[in-house]
């Protein structure tokens, strides 16, 4: 959680993911969490070009993307998850 608490502190929206296993897309061989900041919330600025493809699915809750060729699920949290 101090991991998560200083994630908040930086004032930036993040895309949080857990990779694991062949088919997952992961890059190394063993279990992890990436963490990958996607936008300033104080100056809007976005940094990440999955964003728009994200935006479509925020509101299904637990979902495929289809354009992702990998096993997966995405959901979207609120601020206040």
């Amino acid at each position: 959680f101090n991991v998560l608490n200083k994630m908040d502190d930086q004032k930036k929206n993040w895309l949080v993911f857990y990779n694991r296993g062949l088919y997952s897309g992961a890059s190394q061989p063993h279990k992890h969490v990436q963490l990958v900041p996607i936008q300033n919330v104080e100056t809007g600025t976005v940094s990440f070009p999955m964003i728009p493809i994200l935006d479509q699915y925020a509101q299904q809750g637990a979902t495929e993307i289809k354009e992702f060729q990998f096993k997966h699920f995405f959901t979207a949290l609120d601020q206040d998850s």
